[in-house]
């Protein structure tokens, strides 16, 4: 992806690529941390980070 995004897109896409590479080494996935809150709201909600949260 080129272009410029915010430090949460980028967070996101780390763990995304993370989770891709872990996936394709065919290792289980134990844990997934990350120091940003949103972050993990975005992960976990099924509809994204909404303003809300």
């Amino acid at each position: 992806m080129e272009g410029h995004f915010s430090s949460l897109t980028a967070e996101r896409l780390a763990i995304d690529d993370g989770l891709i590479f872990t996936i394709d080494c065919w290792f289980q996935v134990q844990l997934v941390e990350s120091d940003s809150k949103n972050t993990v709201a975005m992960i976990y909600s099924t509809g994204g980070l909404s303003s809300s949260q």
